[in-house]
């Protein structure tokens, strides 16, 4: 398996790599860091770590995350008004 930047992050489900940034030509920004932060890194091992782990799977995952995202920009969004 190969990360990008990310040493000692699994790859539990046969997952590809995560793909470089682009740049705005869309060519590969290799030079660019994956994560923007290091706690976005330390997020991601730790998913993988417990889909590892068969906690959940990569679909269950997902599903959560959007359901979370869709909530906290619909508090936002109820903030505005």
């Amino acid at each position: 398996m190969t990360t990008s930047k990310c040493p000692n992050v699994m790859n539990p489900i046969s997952m590809s790599s995560p793909q470089p940034p682009l740049d705005a030509d869309g060519h590969a920004a290799e030079d660019e860091p994956v994560f923007q932060a290091p706690w976005e890194a330390k997020a991601f091992a730790i998913v993988n770590a417990l889909a590892a782990d068969r906690q959940y799977s990569w679909t269950e995952w997902n599903d959560q995350l959007v359901q979370e995202i869709a909530t906290a920009e619909s508090s936002t969004a109820d903030t505005r008004t």
